[in-house]
């Protein structure tokens, strides 16, 4: 019967063709949906955790009570001795200082607002991840800053000019530098890519009057070790000092959200699904019902209606299984393709989210049981549509549709 069924499709090599591009166009588009989707709710969340909080973050207790204010004079200090006892854990790999600063640009006798990051070198601020469009990085302790396009853009500046920042400082006071643009540089968290100027931490502390201080500590933690529980010996450890120390999913907005996002995707993929389902269903059912001359020719000789149903499923299998195994592996290649170079979506409204830490290149990835998964439902609706159809056969009339057809 398999040998007749594969017969059957290369002998009609348009039907088949026809009903196998159906088949092929639901399980691209499916599979791209889903890696597009899947791939901007991981990168949310890592995002989210690279560029706020780390795995840990550690604070002033009274920062965070009056975060809104920005409170600069609630700092960290004696950051340095921190940092030593802290990176003498054998669980944290690294601790990155961060001031994040609201300020303003003087210009022509006018102020702007602006915002200001002072970071550690290496950071993930300022490393090899960062977006370099032109210029360098910064150098440590200097006065120079890296400027984002769209801050350069707002206040019509370029690459080599000067600037000139006023900043608050921890005793209540005003205090003003200058810097020199050296870089332009870009990110792959869409929050970042603001009205922002990015410097190192030891050049910023000081203008701001914290010596040997930070305003917030992100530390991350080893390959392989429990969050939970070193968030838990930290606490302890620093139970002592008014400090806040929490994780970054006791922090995150979409921390919460992640355990639900499976289903959410399940949810809207499902959606997708069944829309592109319904260009194969119609084609299979379309290409059985056209078939009337050929069943009524087949009963006449002696077949079974039953042995032509089977029959008739079996090749809807075969045609199903085989596209879909083709778009599987095309939609692989195209998914690892874009996982590599990434998609610009700087032009797909991106800016208007600003805010929410969405990805501004997008790197798509999917799980591999996802694709055998797709193929055994789309090749499930296959039959389906195809059983549907052919229950006709049972009522088929020979010789009226050996007229029809004449």
């Amino acid at each position: 019967m398999i040998k007749l069924a594969l017969r059957n499709c290369l002998r009609n090599k348009k039907r088949t063709i026809v009903t196998g591009l159906s088949v092929i166009l639901a399980v691209f588009v499916v599979l791209l949906i889903m890696s597009f989707m899947y791939s901007c709710f991981d990168q949310l969340a890592e995002n989210e955790r690279k560029y706020t909080t780390g795995d840990i973050r550690i604070r002033n207790k009274k920062y965070n009570e009056f975060e809104s204010l920005m409170p600069i004079q609630f700092y960290i200090e004696n950051y340095s001795e921190l940092k030593a006892e802290l990176l003498n854990r054998s669980t944290i790999k690294s601790v990155e200082s961060v001031l994040s600063l609201s300020s303003s640009l003087y210009r022509d006798g006018k102020l702007e607002n602006m915002a200001i990051y002072g970071a550690d070198i290496g950071s993930v601020y300022i490393n090899e991840d960062t977006i370099l469009y032109e210029g360098r990085f910064v150098e440590n302790g200097a006065r120079e800053v890296m400027a984002t396009p769209i801050f350069l853009k707002q206040h019509s500046l370029s690459l080599g000019d000067s600037v000139t920042c006023l900043f608050k400082t921890t005793s209540g006071g005003t205090n003003a530098a200058t810097f020199k643009i050296v870089g332009v540089v870009g990110y792959l968290n869409s929050e970042m890519n603001g009205n922002l100027l990015i410097t190192t931490s030891d050049a910023l502390a000081p203008l701001i009057r914290i010596n040997d201080g930070a305003l917030e500590l992100h530390l991350w933690l080893n390959e392989g070790v429990d969050e939970e529980s070193e968030l838990a010996k930290l606490k302890e450890l620093l139970s002592d000092r008014e400090l806040d120390v929490q994780s970054w999913s006791e922090i995150s907005w979409i921390a919460p959200v992640l355990p639900l996002y499976d289903i959410m995707i399940i949810i809207i993929d499902a959606l997708f699904f069944f829309i592109a389902s319904t260009l194969v269903f119609n084609t299979m059912m379309m290409s059985t019902l056209e078939r009337k001359k050929e069943l009524a020719t087949m009963i006449a000789i002696g077949f079974s209606r039953r042995y032509i149903m089977i029959l008739l499923v079996i090749e809807g299998l075969i045609i199903s299984f085989i596209a879909s195994t083709i778009s599987a592996i095309g939609s692989i290649i195209l998914i690892d393709i874009f996982g590599v170079v990434g998609i610009d979506l700087t032009g797909f409204g991106i800016e208007a989210v600003e805010g929410w830490g969405f990805p501004n290149i997008l790197y798509t990835h999917l799980a591999a049981w996802i694709y055998p998964a797709v193929i055994i439902a789309e090749m499930a609706i296959s039959a389906i549509a195809t059983i549907l159809a052919t229950m006709r056969v049972r009522k088929l009339e020979v010789a009226s549709s050996l007229r029809e057809e004449a």
